[in-house]
Formats: structure tokens, C-alpha cells, sequence
């Protein structure tokens, strides 16, 4: 994968319009992963020119906590996971802003009605294929209005025992499947 990042950039941007040392207050996952992560993210920003205000969540209450309309962070991390192979579910459970509201999964709190209005057209497409093209298209929409901040793609490791049958990583869901998973003699 090919470094994107622009600090110099960024920092020029934040120049021009006087806002170097612009505060953003980031909210992350009181773990040792979470803590180690906030240290990289805190340098990042910071080297493009915005003062990063690192605070903890605790893990066990973290999506409560920034499921919150009204939460204290300008940033936090977030994930979710397809329940099939269809961007039926991932976008309009995350993204559509009719839903925003304390616990729904919208935790951008994005809300255009353009996207909406595609996202209703598109559901009651009923060719598979052309449906799948037409999140494609919407997704690549949403992508360019930036409500979140892609920050890394996830890579499994799996091990499985020799009486195991069945397991695979599912591609899709980004986990092993536990579909047809079997004890073998």
C-alpha cells in the first residue's frame, strides 16, 4: 500500500487559512492498542500542523460514548462489518443521516439528501448486478464528501486445528466464517 499522506500540505492548508495549531479533540479505545495508536495518530496530526487532543475511552463503554450525538470528540475510530456480501449493509445502516439519533451507527452523523434519496432508490433495485454497481457509484459519492477517514485495512491471521473442517476467511466479512464449520472424525 502507497503512503498517501501530506503533512507539508496539510500544514500550508492550515497556513493559509490561519488555523496551524487548530485543536481536535481525538477519542479512542482505552486499550494498549488504542493508547499505542493515539501516540502515532497524535504525531501525525501534529506534524500537519493541528494540535491533537488525545483522551481515552473506556473500552467496555467506547461505541456508547461516541454513539452520542452530542459526544466531546471532533474524532474517534469506528468499524463495522457486513452481514453479506452487499453494500445494503454497510451503507444505509452507517450513513443514512434520516437515522441520526443516540446509539444508531452513524457515527459520522452524516447526513446529505442525495445520498439518502440513492440509497432508497437503490434498495428496491431488484438485478443483483446492478445494484452492486450502483453502491459502487454511491460509495465513490460518499468517498468524495469525506464524512470518515479510512485509516488502515485490517489483515487476519487464522489458525485452524487438523480436526477442523470448513473454516475459511470469509473475504467479505473479514473473519472467519462460521458457516460450515464441522468437527472432523
Amino acid at each position: 500500500m502507497s503512503d498517501t499522506r501530506q503533512p507539508a500540505k496539510a500544514m500550508a492548508i492550515l497556513k493559509a487559512k490561519g488555523k496551524v495549531g487548530m485543536p481536535i479533540v481525538y477519542g479512542y479505545s482505552n486499550t494498549p492498542t488504542g493508547q499505542q495508536a493515539a501516540v502515532a495518530v497524535k504525531a501525525a496530526y501534529e506534524k500537519a500542523g493541528f494540535k491533537l487532543i488525545a483522551k481515552p475511552i473506556d473500552r467496555k463503554t467506547f461505541y456508547d460514548v461516541i454513539g452520542k450525538v452530542n459526544n466531546q470528540f471532533d474524532m474517534y475510530g469506528g468499524g463495522w462489518g457486513a452481514d453479506w456480501p452487499s453494500a445494503s449493509t454497510v451503507i444505509p445502516p452507517t450513513l443514512d443521516g434520516r437515522k441520526i439519533s443516540d446509539g444508531s451507527p452513524n457515527y459520522e452523523h452524516f447526513n446529505d439528501p442525495g445520498v439518502n434519496a440513492e440509497m432508497d432508490r437503490i434498495m428496491l433495485e431488484t438485478d443483483l448486478v446492478q445494484a452492486g454497481k450502483d453502491w459502487a457509484a454511491l460509495d465513490k459519492k460518499i468517498m468524495a464528501l469525506v464524512p470518515f477517514i479510512p485509516r488502515y485495512y485490517n489483515r487476519t491471521t487464522q489458525v485452524i486445528g487438523p480436526k477442523i473442517g470448513g473454516a475459511f476467511l470469509s473475504k467479505v466479512l473479514g473473519e472467519p466464517s462460521l458457516n460450515g464449520l464441522y468437527l472432523k472424525k
